[in-house]
């Protein structure tokens, strides 16, 4: 480095004398500075490969350190531009649907962020450093059981109104695709997730989530209708609901596990029904016919087995409740809306009687479901058996035709024997040849009927 500042002086130096000389128009002399450059004390040569390498990790160090403070920069005003807008994070805006318009109610509605007075973005109150997870859902009243609203729901609100644990909430998320299905009694609420209904049902009003599902819309009218139908003494509103849900669950297993059960039988029929097997006992179709029929039968089975881990999971839940006085109880908001206090722990016949009645469907769903896989294992286990009959038939043909193949190739050795050019007494002999012949056919004969024998013996064939 400071042979290059020297250089660098000096040139600036002979510049500036040759353009104050009139350099410019004929060469400079450097015998006037060859004088100061012999002044100049001696140093010690210096290779230029260091200084090199030296200013590129230093040209590399500096750009690189201007990129990460450019992107600290924009990153900065990225986040100060999100901060003026009030833009949520991503994880609110998977949470938060788009604003819908509101059909009566309107007051609850801004209550729970719907308007945009008072609030923040996507429902967030003024002020809150995190937003609040809304829900889409319907809502039913009691008084209007004709009618349905739709709005989004905040999570912590419904929580805080109700009482209730914000992971009690959690079944009914269409987020959380994975909760089992459970039916929980609590205070002021019943908190039901069963297949595709996700509800809370409190005394005096039902709100249904995940309302895009296909099933949910098919369920609203039956739903309308069993809510609307007029009584004399009819039971309470969130008993009607519940059992609303119960039917609607039940029907669907039914519906399901009567859509796959003609399909499977029409399968298996085909594989091991009269069709499969000709007169003589032998299979008319191939055993690429089988295979196919085998993966057509797949997906079958892959969906009842889904079905079937779904129907024990509806069982299971319905089968907690029926276990546990206390929930049964709990059930009976509108008793305790009026008494307020709720029913003695053995009071609770209603509930238990409309539990025990669809369990016992679903127990039924589940005895056809257990019925459909054992036919189609059995099946399963008929088409290896003739898999397997099919490959020994083959093994045999295999060991057959070896055995022809050692039994001719002994005769081979014998005529490669006399098929050398020496000279022998059976040259000029007539009857040699077959003579010759014949031997060679009987010992291939002998050959091949021992191997046959030997097999036979060790119920190889």
């Amino acid at each position: 480095m400071a042979l290059v500042r020297l250089l660098g002086h000096w040139g600036t130096r002979l510049a500036w004398e040759g353009w104050r000389r009139g350099a410019r128009s004929r060469p400079v002399s450097l015998g006037a500075f060859q004088g100061p450059l012999r002044r100049l004390p001696p140093r010690p040569s210096l290779t230029l490969s260091p200084v090199v390498d030296a200013g590129k990790r230093w040209i590399s160090a500096s750009y690189g350190a201007a990129i990460v403070r450019a992107r600290r920069r924009r990153a900065e005003a990225e986040a100060a531009s999100s901060a003026a807008t009030g833009e949520a994070p991503l994880i609110a805006k998977t949470l938060m649907p788009a604003p819908l318009t509101k059909s009566g109610n309107g007051d609850r509605g801004g209550s729970n962020g719907g308007e945009t007075g008072g609030s923040g973005v996507f429902g967030r109150p003024a002020g809150s450093s995190a937003p609040l997870a809304e829900l889409l859902a319907l809502e039913v009243m009691a008084n209007t059981p004709q009618s349905f609203i739709q709005r989004r729901v905040s999570k912590a609100e419904m929580a805080s109104r109700l009482r209730l644990p914000l992971r009690d909430l959690r079944v009914v998320d269409p987020s959380f695709r994975n909760e089992a299905p459970v039916v929980l009694a609590r205070e002021r609420a019943i908190v039901v997730h069963l297949l595709h209904v996700r509800a809370v049902i409190e005394v005096d009003r039902m709100t249904l989530f995940d309302v895009e599902h296909p099933a949910v819309e098919a369920f609203l009218p039956h739903l309308q209708a069993r809510l609307a139908v007029p009584s004399r003494s009819p039971p309470a509103f969130e008993l009607r609901a519940l059992e609303a849900v119960l039917v609607d669950v039940c029907n669907t297993l039914t519906r399901d596990t009567n859509t796959l059960s003609p399909q499977i039988e029409a399968m298996l029929m085909a594989l091991t029904g009269p069709a499969a097997h000709s007169g003589t006992g032998q299979m008319s179709a191939g055993p690429y016919q089988d295979v196919i029929t085998l993966d057509r039968l797949l997906p079958l089975k892959n969906r009842l087995n889904e079905l079937q881990t779904r129907s024990v999971q509806i069982r299971s839940a319905l089968n907690e409740v029926l276990l546990n006085d206390d929930d049964m109880t709990e059930m009976y908001l509108s008793v305790k809306s009026a008494t307020g206090h709720r029913r003695r722990g053995d009071d609770h016949e209603e509930v238990e009687m409309m539990f025990e009645n669809y369990l016992k469907q679903v127990d039924t769903v589940n005895s056809e479901i257990a019925t459909r896989v054992q036919a189609i294992g059995s099946t399963e286990d008929f088409v290896q058996i003739k898999l397997d009959a099919l490959r020994n038939r083959i093994l045999r043909l295999d060991l057959v035709l070896k055995l022809g193949s050692v039994s001719l190739s002994s005769g081979a050795l014998v005529a490669a024997i006399f098929g050398m050019n020496l000279n022998n007494a059976l040259e000029s002999s007539e009857l040699a040849f077959l003579g010759v012949t014949g031997g060679l056919i009987g010992i291939s004969s002998m050959m091949f009927l021992g191997g046959a024998a030997y097999c036979r013996y060790k119920r190889l064939l």
